[in-house]
């Protein structure tokens, strides 16, 4: 794969863009490819050495397979990478992709990589290229080089140099944070309520920065749908209230602003 990425494409931005493509597109995700055996060492010299040997094997697996979890995918990303002289590392930590993960105990459970290009790093995470776009019918590209400050949304390294952040966000921070969709296309920032939890029977204030006209704001809570009619939206700060029912079962509550997914919270 690296000789024809090499053959086919000039730059070092193409081809790791070439390897994201071609992994996200070939490789599928299979969760009992999790229980691929790990190594252990007694020294850093020791570690990269057991590491450069787990990396060709599990890579040589997950081409021959075409399956692998997030693991797998690092790593045959890595090979093919450092076989085009591209530096790249795999990085461990923690995901939050549901409602259930908000406010959840800290769980190293996925992997992804930095790339070196010109010196500058860049975030990849092929994974989730792969596992958001099942029909392949198009790949997912905003986990390819995306910004720290956008990945550490949902990626939360156990190595927190592996943020790229200069400020520091802390683990409870990160886990108790609702759930933001910031690669959607629509211009809103949230303002408040920064808890990623939200009480039954409790009226909350929600505040956004929406610099775009609002026609349309929803919540969603499980089965039930909410048409938010009552609010403001002045010098592009939106406000409304929402008011969480003491008898409703939903689990969490999704915020549409112009039928766009904003951010979700858990409700308890």
């Amino acid at each position: 794969m690296a000789d024809q990425i090499s053959k086919d494409f000039e730059t070092d931005i193409e081809r790791v863009r070439a390897a994201y493509t071609w992994i996200a597109y070939h490789v599928q995700y299979d969760i009992q490819e999790g229980n691929f055996p790990s190594y252990s060492y007694v020294s850093e010299e020791d570690r990269i050495v057991k590491e450069q040997k787990y990396a060709a094997k599990l890579s040589k697996r997950v081409i021959t397979k075409k399956k692998a979890v997030c693991e797998g995918y690092s790593y045959l990303f890595k090979t093919v990478c450092e076989s085009l002289q591209i530096k790249t590392t795999v990085v461990t930590g923690a995901s939050k992709t549901l409602s259930r993960d908000i406010g959840r105990r800290y769980n190293s459970d996925h992997a992804w990589n930095i790339v070196t290009i010109d010196n500058q790093k860049y975030f990849i995470d092929v994974t989730w290229a792969s596992t958001l776009n099942m029909s392949k019918a198009d790949i997912n590209y905003y986990y390819f080089m995306t910004s720290p400050e956008l990945f550490i949304l949902d990626h939360y390294p156990d190595i927190y140099s592996n943020s790229l952040l200069d400020t520091k966000i802390s683990k409870k921070e990160f886990l108790e944070n609702p759930l933001l969709y910031d690669y959607t296309p629509t211009k809103v920032k949230l303002i408040y309520p920064f808890e990623g939890v939200l009480i039954k029977n409790k009226k909350h204030a929600f505040k956004f920065d929406v610099t775009e006209p609002v026609t349309w704001i929803q919540a969603k809570m499980g089965k039930e749908s909410i048409n938010i009619k009552t609010y403001t939206h002045q010098n592009s700060a939106l406000e409304f209230d929402l008011g969480i029912p003491g008898y409703s079962k939903a689990r969490d509550v999704i915020i549409f602003i112009n039928g766009i997914p904003i951010v979700t919270y858990a409700i308890k």
